[in-house]
């Protein structure tokens, strides 16, 4: 049997890329949940740097901050990269202190 281009075999075993991108693209609740992670994983990284007195700057970076990331089937899949910059005046030994190495 020869089976269209329109078949429904055909729609879910070689999907089209707009349906593949449905699939993958964050939908807005899980924007919103990495988005208030992102801000409780700043918020805290920059409490424990201010509770040690050190400087340093926290940035995210990578697919979340360019809001590049994609869906993922299982919750929480997506994860967070975080870049901490501590001041050139921060010594090693107080980083090997906090164990942030």
């Amino acid at each position: 049997m020869i089976r269209s281009r329109n078949s429904n075999y055909e729609k879910r075993v070689n999907p089209s890329a707009n349906e593949r991108a449905k699939r993958i693209r964050p939908s807005r609740s899980e924007r919103e949940r990495l988005h208030r992670v992102t801000q409780q994983v700043i918020a805290a990284a920059e409490s424990a740097i201010a509770s040690r007195n050190l400087s340093a700057t926290v940035e995210v970076i990578g697919s979340a901050a360019r809001d590049t990331w994609i869906s993922d089937d299982e919750e929480g899949g997506q994860d967070i990269d975080i870049f901490i910059g501590f001041d050139t005046s921060t010594s090693r030994e107080d980083l090997e202190r906090y164990d942030w190495k």
